[in-house]
């Protein structure tokens, strides 16, 4: 699928945003006592239910991670874009 402009821009902003919350003192602190006190917690006792709650919280905290890793991407694809349309 080919983003055009505007949706690769959308992106970039959208990473930028969570690159700065990525690095932010209370979201570090946050994603450090899930990781050590909630995760390291769970055992093979832990009830079922409660293993699709964690994994939707851990993967608020990948989603994070992964979308702030992609800066560079979008903004070379931006710039690809730029080019194209020249």
């Amino acid at each position: 699928m080919v983003m055009d402009y505007q949706q690769m821009y959308q992106k970039y902003q959208h990473a930028l945003k969570l690159r700065d919350l990525s690095v932010d003192e209370n979201y570090t602190l946050l994603n450090e006592i899930f990781n050590r006190k909630i995760l390291d917690s769970i055992s093979l006792n832990t009830q079922s239910h409660f293993i699709p709650y964690l994994s939707g919280i851990k993967e608020v905290f990948y989603f994070v991670d992964n979308e702030a890793s992609k800066i560079d991407f979008y903004r070379d694809e931006l710039d690809r874009i730029i080019s194209e349309e020249k």
